[in-house]
């Protein structure tokens, strides 16, 4: 399978969007689960008590149903992506095009997982980006 550059990129940036909105979504529970249900007067407002548990709850569900689309377009962009790297003949070239554009990872962050040097990491990826006719 055919992929180009732009394919590698639309995962990396959709992996990266995922885990950014994983992580909004903890932040949310977190303020969530360690307060109570407070209703207030807004300053100004002729519109009554507002409950912020119950916006905060409405903003969980909208922040959730947001992350299904997109882990969806992950998904689908993925897979693509996913059976290019698999044809790569040497591992190292899989795991360390994995980790930056499947886990959406910085060049700093795919050396520590991979327990490489950037610079070996970066040539690795640039090999595999040859191999798979991508050049950068």
């Amino acid at each position: 399978m055919q992929i180009t550059q732009k394919d590698l990129d639309i995962c990396f940036a959709l992996a990266r969007e995922v885990e950014n909105i994983r992580e909004r979504i903890e932040r949310l529970r977190a303020l969530l689960s360690g307060s109570g249900v407070i209703i207030r007067e807004t300053p100004g407002s002729t519109d009554g008590p507002r409950d912020k548990m119950a916006e905060g709850v409405a903003s969980l569900v909208d922040m959730e149903r947001d992350a299904r689309h997109r882990i969806e377009a992950y998904l689908d962009h993925a897979g693509m992506v996913e059976k290019a790297i698999d044809g790569l003949g040497d591992p190292g070239q899989r795991m360390v095009l994995r980790l930056r554009y499947m886990d959406g990872l910085v060049w700093e962050e795919v050396a520590r997982k991979a327990h490489y040097s950037k610079r070996w990491c970066e040539a690795m990826a640039a090999k595999g980006l040859a191999e798979l006719g991508i050049e950068k």
